[in-house]
């Protein structure tokens, strides 16, 4: 597996791939590893990053 970031250097992550329920087990995974601000985004959503 990749390393992960340190969490105080990430401001946010978007889990875009995956089944829904793997998703949520995965963002409460990155939660108690310190990671605050994750999103599940429904499909065809769009952010501007910039």
């Amino acid at each position: 597996m990749a390393r992960l970031p340190k969490p105080a250097d990430v401001k946010k992550l978007f889990l875009v791939h995956g089944e829904y329920e793997v998703q949520t087990v995965f963002r409460d995974w990155l939660l108690k590893k310190g990671f605050q601000d994750i999103e599940i985004p429904t499909r065809h959503f769009e952010i501007g990053l910039g």
